[in-house]
């Protein structure tokens, strides 16, 4: 075997290894945890999660028949780590009302999920639904008129 030849089979060897190295860390690079709410108002499969404000994940199928919202969450990032106490919201984004779904850390001291583990959140709250700031809006503009 020629020198070259050697060098050209060692090559398409690394080449070989780093792309099937990748294509393992690709796949198992997503975690998914479910999250439990009373209701979900505008959420769909696709939403937006986000860990202290920032992007971390998606929300993947959601259930309901168990009588109660049991949404997947897959998480993308590696340095996102979910305990028992984090809190899990859901908040309106945009007129439109569609949900995002928030998890604020909780205490550092509490259990480690797991992949496949649940998080329970609370509702959307009726003082984040983007109609009320308007509607108070428009009745606050309303009654000025009427001052006047």
């Amino acid at each position: 075997m020629t020198r070259r030849l050697a060098l050209t089979l060692a090559a398409a060897g690394a080449i070989t290894l780093a792309v099937l190295v990748a294509s393992v860390r690709g796949r198992g690079g997503t975690r998914e945890f479910s999250a439990v709410f009373p209701s979900a108002s505008g959420l769909h499969e696709g939403a937006l999660v986000t860990y202290l404000g920032v992007a971390v994940g998606e929300v993947g199928p959601i259930d309901l028949s168990s009588g109660r919202v049991v949404a997947r969450l897959r998480i993308r990032r590696h340095d996102v780590t979910l305990r028992a106490a984090d809190e899990v919201r859901l908040r309106t984004m945009g007129l439109l009302g569609d949900a995002a779904v928030d998890i604020t850390p909780g205490l550092r001291d509490a259990v480690l999920l797991e992949p496949g583990d649940t998080l329970f959140g609370a509702p959307l709250s009726a003082g984040s639904e983007p109609a009320k700031p308007i509607e108070a809006l428009i009745r606050g503009g309303a009654r000025k008129r009427e001052e006047k």
